[in-house]
Protein backbone atom coordinates (compact mmCIF):
# COMPACT_ATOMS: atom_id res chain seq x y z
CA UNK A 1 0.00 0.00 0.00
CA UNK A 2 1.40 3.34 -1.05
CA UNK A 3 0.38 6.60 0.58
CA UNK A 4 1.18 9.72 -1.43
CA UNK A 5 -0.10 13.22 -2.03
CA UNK A 6 -3.29 13.59 -4.04
CA UNK A 7 -2.88 13.98 -7.80
CA UNK A 8 -5.41 15.73 -10.00
CA UNK A 9 -5.96 12.53 -12.03
CA UNK A 10 -6.85 10.41 -8.97
CA UNK A 11 -10.45 9.20 -9.12
CA UNK A 12 -12.30 10.79 -6.21
CA UNK A 13 -15.88 10.31 -7.38
CA UNK A 14 -17.72 7.42 -5.76
CA UNK A 15 -15.73 7.54 -2.50
CA UNK A 16 -18.11 6.71 0.37
CA UNK A 17 -16.90 6.48 3.96
CA UNK A 18 -20.22 6.79 5.79
CA UNK A 19 -19.76 10.52 6.56
CA UNK A 20 -21.09 12.59 3.62
CA UNK A 21 -19.10 15.75 4.52
CA UNK A 22 -15.84 13.75 4.24
CA UNK A 23 -16.96 12.29 0.90
CA UNK A 24 -17.87 15.75 -0.40
CA UNK A 25 -14.56 17.24 0.74
CA UNK A 26 -12.55 14.64 -1.17
CA UNK A 27 -14.65 14.88 -4.33
CA UNK A 28 -15.04 18.66 -4.59
CA UNK A 29 -12.55 20.50 -2.39
CA UNK A 30 -9.41 18.49 -1.62
CA UNK A 31 -7.63 19.25 -4.87
CA UNK A 32 -8.47 22.97 -4.99
CA UNK A 33 -7.67 23.45 -1.30
CA UNK A 34 -4.25 22.01 -1.96
CA UNK A 35 -3.35 23.25 -5.45
CA UNK A 36 -5.09 26.62 -5.49
CA UNK A 37 -5.36 27.83 -1.91
CA UNK A 38 -2.50 25.95 -0.17
CA UNK A 39 -4.71 25.29 2.87
CA UNK A 40 -3.40 21.79 3.42
CA UNK A 41 -2.12 18.69 1.66
CA UNK A 42 -4.31 15.65 1.09
CA UNK A 43 -2.57 12.28 1.15
CA UNK A 44 -4.26 9.27 -0.43
CA UNK A 45 -3.98 5.59 -0.96
CA UNK A 46 -5.47 4.36 -4.21
CA UNK A 47 -6.63 1.16 -5.83
CA UNK A 48 -3.71 0.81 -8.23
CA UNK A 49 -5.72 -0.59 -11.13
CA UNK A 50 -8.28 2.22 -11.29
CA UNK A 51 -6.42 5.01 -9.43
CA UNK A 52 -9.55 5.25 -7.28
CA UNK A 53 -9.01 6.77 -3.84
CA UNK A 54 -9.81 4.29 -1.06
CA UNK A 55 -8.49 6.31 1.89
CA UNK A 56 -7.17 9.77 2.65
CA UNK A 57 -6.08 12.28 5.26
CA UNK A 58 -5.21 15.96 5.15
CA UNK A 59 -2.43 17.76 6.97
CA UNK A 60 -2.12 21.48 7.61
CA UNK A 61 -0.03 23.83 9.69
CA UNK A 62 -1.81 24.89 12.87
CA UNK A 63 -1.33 26.24 16.34
CA UNK A 64 -3.07 25.95 19.68
CA UNK A 65 -3.28 28.53 22.40
CA UNK A 66 -0.51 28.26 24.97
CA UNK A 67 -3.29 28.18 27.58
CA UNK A 68 -4.81 25.05 25.96
CA UNK A 69 -1.58 23.31 25.02
CA UNK A 70 -0.26 20.37 27.04
CA UNK A 71 3.22 21.70 26.18
CA UNK A 72 4.57 24.37 28.48
CA UNK A 73 5.55 27.19 26.15
CA UNK A 74 8.15 29.75 27.21
CA UNK A 75 6.82 33.01 28.59
CA UNK A 76 5.65 35.31 25.84
CA UNK A 77 4.43 32.63 23.45
CA UNK A 78 0.70 33.00 22.86
CA UNK A 79 0.51 29.89 20.67
CA UNK A 80 2.26 26.56 20.23
CA UNK A 81 2.90 25.40 16.63
CA UNK A 82 1.60 22.00 15.58
CA UNK A 83 0.34 20.01 12.61
CA UNK A 84 -3.37 19.30 12.22
CA UNK A 85 -4.84 16.12 10.84
CA UNK A 86 -7.80 17.89 9.26
CA UNK A 87 -9.67 14.92 7.87
CA UNK A 88 -9.19 11.17 7.72
CA UNK A 89 -11.50 8.72 5.97
CA UNK A 90 -11.56 5.21 4.55
CA UNK A 91 -13.95 4.04 1.84
CA UNK A 92 -16.66 1.70 3.15
CA UNK A 93 -15.54 -1.02 0.74
CA UNK A 94 -12.20 -1.39 2.55
CA UNK A 95 -13.09 -0.45 6.12
CA UNK A 96 -12.02 -2.91 8.80
CA UNK A 97 -8.79 -3.86 7.03
CA UNK A 98 -6.43 -1.61 9.02
CA UNK A 99 -6.18 1.16 6.44
CA UNK A 100 -7.24 3.86 8.94
CA UNK A 101 -4.40 2.82 11.25
CA UNK A 102 -1.91 2.96 8.37
CA UNK A 103 -3.15 6.42 7.40
CA UNK A 104 -2.64 7.74 10.94
CA UNK A 105 0.83 6.22 11.09
CA UNK A 106 1.73 7.83 7.77
CA UNK A 107 0.45 11.20 9.01
CA UNK A 108 2.59 10.92 12.14
CA UNK A 109 5.69 9.98 10.12
CA UNK A 110 5.18 13.04 7.92
CA UNK A 111 4.60 15.25 10.99
CA UNK A 112 7.79 13.97 12.58
CA UNK A 113 9.79 14.72 9.44
CA UNK A 114 8.29 18.21 9.22
CA UNK A 115 9.11 18.88 12.87
CA UNK A 116 12.77 18.60 11.90
CA UNK A 117 12.32 21.44 9.38
CA UNK A 118 9.93 23.82 11.15
CA UNK A 119 8.72 24.45 14.69
CA UNK A 120 6.20 21.81 15.62
CA UNK A 121 5.43 20.65 19.15
CA UNK A 122 2.78 18.07 18.30
CA UNK A 123 -0.14 16.89 16.22
CA UNK A 124 -3.76 17.84 16.82
CA UNK A 125 -6.96 16.35 15.50
CA UNK A 126 -10.57 17.45 15.87
CA UNK A 127 -12.06 14.02 16.45
CA UNK A 128 -15.72 13.24 15.98
CA UNK A 129 -17.18 11.62 19.11
CA UNK A 130 -17.21 8.17 17.51
CA UNK A 131 -13.50 8.49 16.57
CA UNK A 132 -12.10 9.51 19.99
CA UNK A 133 -11.27 5.91 20.98
CA UNK A 134 -9.56 5.32 17.63
CA UNK A 135 -7.19 8.26 18.17
CA UNK A 136 -6.59 7.35 21.82
CA UNK A 137 -5.03 4.08 20.61
CA UNK A 138 -2.21 6.15 19.12
CA UNK A 139 -1.67 8.14 22.31
CA UNK A 140 -3.76 11.21 21.47
CA UNK A 141 -5.24 12.84 24.58
CA UNK A 142 -8.23 15.11 24.90
CA UNK A 143 -7.80 18.84 25.13
CA UNK A 144 -11.55 19.43 25.47
CA UNK A 145 -14.67 19.76 23.35
CA UNK A 146 -14.71 22.35 20.61
CA UNK A 147 -17.64 24.70 20.14
CA UNK A 148 -20.28 23.85 17.59
CA UNK A 149 -22.95 21.26 17.39
CA UNK A 150 -25.65 20.12 15.05
CA UNK A 151 -26.31 17.44 12.48
CA UNK A 152 -24.03 19.04 9.89
CA UNK A 153 -21.24 19.89 12.33
CA UNK A 154 -21.28 17.63 15.39
CA UNK A 155 -19.20 18.57 18.41
CA UNK A 156 -15.61 17.56 18.02
CA UNK A 157 -13.00 16.69 20.60
CA UNK A 158 -9.68 18.47 20.18
CA UNK A 159 -6.96 15.87 20.78
CA UNK A 160 -3.17 16.24 21.13
CA UNK A 161 -0.17 13.99 20.59
CA UNK A 162 3.20 15.48 21.47
CA UNK A 163 6.09 15.31 19.05
CA UNK A 164 8.37 13.73 21.66
CA UNK A 165 5.91 10.84 22.04
CA UNK A 166 5.87 10.39 18.27
CA UNK A 167 9.67 10.55 18.11
CA UNK A 168 10.07 7.87 20.81
CA UNK A 169 7.51 5.60 19.12
CA UNK A 170 9.33 5.95 15.79
CA UNK A 171 12.66 4.79 17.25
Amino acid sequence: MQIRSLERSDVRQGFRCGAPPLDLFLERYAWQNEARYRLGVTYVTVDDSARRVVGYFTLAAASVSSDESPVRAPTGYAEVPCIRIGRLAVDERVQGMGLGTELVRAALVIALAESERVGCAGVVVDALPEAVGFYERFGFRSMGVRAGAGAARPRRMLMWLGMETIRVAAE
